[in-house]
Order: structure tokens, then C-alpha cells, then sequence
């Protein structure tokens, strides 16, 4: 296998676990760590309101979300060029209640993202949100 097949897959690979580790933590309400996915500069635009810009208005905007949402990507498309990637995914939501007594299916979207390759690995540079459902 050729040294460039691997490393396609090795970033496949990694933007795939950035995904999953922000699906977490964004159901976690965890806005340091959903935060430092994004590049400083990243800007994460959720469909509604104005888009958050930078990591600490990120963290902020995580911070005020309520608790229940549970996040699922799937069928992600990713396109790699260099230090540049573009990802498509779709997007299930799900609510949930913290007494876990009533959970299902709330919305579905895409997320359309700009990635980049940095010191600390792939980032978000720019998320954005296309939800089916708008309430």
C-alpha cells in the first residue's frame, strides 16, 4: 500500500473521530472541548441565529444549549486536498430526557464542513448546520 493511500485513509480516519468526539461532546454540553475542535478562528453556524466565530464564542453558545439533544452523523462524504478537507454528513437528532424515561427522533440535517489540518490535527474551520426541521 503506498504512503499516500495511507495517509488518505489515516485523515479519513481522524476526520471521522473529530466528528464522533463532537457529537459527544456537544451531548455532553462539554463547550471546551466541542470548542477546541474548531480552529481559532472556526466558525460553527447552527442554521439559527447569527453563526458563533472563534473558539470562546463556540464555547459560550454550547454552554446555553439545554440538555437532550443526542447527535448522530452518518454517511459522511469527505474530500481531502492537502491540508484542506470538505465533509457532508447527515444528521440525526434525537431528544432525551435526563431521567432517561422518554427518548426519540427530533430532526434531521446535513452538516456542511470546512476542515483544516493543523498542529493539533483536523479541525473545524467552518461547521454549518442545514436542518430539515425548523421549530
Amino acid at each position: 500500500m503506498s504512503e499516500e493511500l495511507l495517509r488518505r485513509l489515516a485523515d479519513r480516519v481522524e476526520i471521522a473521530e473529530l466528528s464522533a468526539t463532537y457529537n459527544r461532546a456537544i451531548d455532553d454540553l462539554d463547550g471546551k472541548t466541542v470548542a477546541a475542535l474548531f480552529t481559532e478562528d472556526g466558525v460553527f453556524d447552527l442554521g439559527r441565529g447569527r453563526p458563533r466565530e472563534g473558539r470562546e464564542d463556540i464555547e459560550r453558545l454550547v454552554e446555553r444549549i439545554p440538555y437532550g439533544t443526542v447527535h448522530a452523523t452518518t454517511d459522511a462524504v469527505i474530500s481531502i486536498e492537502g491540508d484542506r478537507a470538505a465533509q457532508v454528513s447527515t444528521l440525526l437528532l434525537c431528544k432525551r430526557r435526563r431521567d432517561r424515561a422518554e427518548a426519540g427522533y427530533w430532526l434531521s440535517g446535513r452538516y456542511h464542513d470546512e476542515l483544516r489540518r493543523t498542529d493539533e490535527g483536523w479541525r473545524f474551520c467552518n461547521r454549518r448546520a442545514e436542518l430539515d426541521l425548523v421549530e
